[in-house]
């Protein structure tokens, strides 16, 4: 008798745990909720699990998410490499005054990827960005005042911004 209970306490646990596990998580369904699970995602290295999480949020207007999709698309990372793609993304985050895309959106016309290169395009982004206390942004700012990059040459300038980064 101890031997048939003992089988039917550990089929039941089993059959809990089993129903448990087949229970579904609540979804996010707040875009900062959405954006913050894409940032798990993210640090997991499962980047077409973040996208799809960015998407949503994006979606819904969240710039931070517009803006990490571009990070996706610019580094090639879930999917094709496409520096257009980015700078879409990109353009819709800065078009929201998102310092980070601001900065990032910057950063393309810098290298000119997507776009043609244009320093002082780079340095009116960079400038908007570094002017909301993005730090990336303001070392970017000091190296265009630094090589006289888009604008003169301007070391006073140059250390101005890289003093506030």
């Amino acid at each position: 008798m101890n031997r048939t209970l003992s089988r039917l306490v550990v089929f039941s646990a089993v059959a809990c745990i089993g129903a448990i596990a087949q229970i579904p998580s609540p979804q996010p369904t707040t875009p900062a909720s959405q954006v913050q699970l894409g940032n798990t995602y993210l640090q997991q290295k499962e980047y077409s699990l973040a996208l799809t999480w960015f998407r949503k949020a994006a979606e819904q207007g969240n710039s931070a998410a517009q803006n990490n999709i571009g990070w996706l698309y610019e580094n090639g990372f879930g999917v094709q490499q496409d520096y257009a793609e980015a700078m879409a993304w990109f353009s819709k985050a800065a078009s929201q005054h998102n310092a980070d895309g601001q900065n990032n959106l910057g950063w393309l016309y810098h290298e000119g990827w997507g776009v043609k290169q244009d320093y002082a395009e780079a340095l009116t982004w960079f400038r908007k960005a570094a002017d909301q206390g993005n730090s990336r942004a303001q070392e970017n700012l000091a190296l265009l005042y630094q090589n006289g990059l888009g604008t003169s040459q301007d070391y006073a300038e140059a250390l101005t911004w890289a003093t506030n980064g």
